[in-house]
């Protein structure tokens, strides 16, 4: 697999930052920008040395995406999931890779979702296996905190370099990723901005247009994550035309054009779906599930 020069960069960002002393590194590069490249790339390097390393998905949904980025590399590797969850995720492998799978029990390098991680933390074994990893890899590395859940599955690698990734650094809540701070991590790192990247043409620009809306949030709807509750978010939905201004502003800005609606929730997704067909669109909710 071929890595533009400013993912080679990063990539050699990370090792010095490592190299200098740093024992966990946080790695910052816009969305579209590879992430996946560099850090598949830093697994198939440190497995070829024979490290052994974690690399841990922020939810079980996005385990068979990790697993396949790591697949893409060549480079064999457990799964610590649900027996239903890896057999789809084999399944997803062969089908991907021409009939092979690349899950190996027997293999240095894990995936793991961070749930699954915690649940399984008191076993005798798995403190053990924690205790033997040389090295951590963690996607959406903007939730790693100490208090929370993605802090206390890092910390379970006491002897164990780690590497947190993400396009968004910078918090809503105002919280610190770094060990100064509310988080873990010692050094950042960071590729090019998103701008940069639109300007080398590896990224497509935007246009933002606002429609008016009759959607109601206040500052008392928003949660200690600093970004608006969901729960509230959800009811002004209710309260508002906002689902149906969703048809109505496609038809004036993007129409015909393949288009993705991000709602405030579920049910919400599902009635600007019914919404779209109505005005006979071809549409379909999207969920977790």
């Amino acid at each position: 697999m071929s890595e533009r020069a400013y993912q080679t960069k990063l990539t050699s960002d990370i090792y010095s930052a490592w190299n200098g002393g740093a024992q966990n590194t946080l790695a910052v590069l816009p969305t579209g920008g590879g992430k996946s490249v560099i850090v598949s790339g830093i697994v198939a390097n440190e497995h070829a040395r024979g490290l052994t390393q974690c690399v841990i998905a922020h939810r079980v949904e996005l385990v068979s995406q990790m697993s396949l980025h790591v697949a893409s590399r060549g480079v064999p590797h457990r799964l610590i999931a649900p027996t239903a969850v890896k057999r789809a995720i084999d399944a997803a492998h062969r089908q991907q890779y021409g009939g092979r799978s690349y899950i190996n029990d027997r293999s240095a390098c894990t995936v793991v979702a961070v749930d699954t991680l915690i649940a399984r933390a008191e076993d005798a074994d798995v403190k053990q296996w924690c205790n033997q990893q040389q090295q951590w890899i963690i996607d959406e590395a903007h939730h790693v905190l100490l208090a929370n859940k993605w802090g206390r599955g890092v910390a379970l690698f006491p002897n164990a370099r780690g590497l947190g990734v993400t396009a968004t650094p910078k918090r809503a809540d105002g919280m610190g990723l770094g060990r100064h701070a509310d988080g873990v991590f010692d050094v950042m790192v960071q590729g090019p901005t998103m701008r940069e990247l639109i300007n080398a043409r590896y990224l497509s620009d935007y246009e933002i247009v606002c429609p008016t809306s009759d959607i109601v949030v206040n500052d008392d709807d928003i949660a200690t994550s600093g970004d608006y509750s969901p729960k509230k978010l959800a009811e002004a939905s209710k309260k508002s035309r906002i689902v149906g201004d969703v048809v109505e502003q496609w038809h004036k800005y993007a129409l015909h054009k393949r288009t993705i609606v991000f709602a405030t929730d579920v049910e919400t997704a599902g009635k600007i779906a019914l919404n779209f067909k109505a005005q006979g669109v071809q549409a379909e909710a999207i969920s977790a599930k």
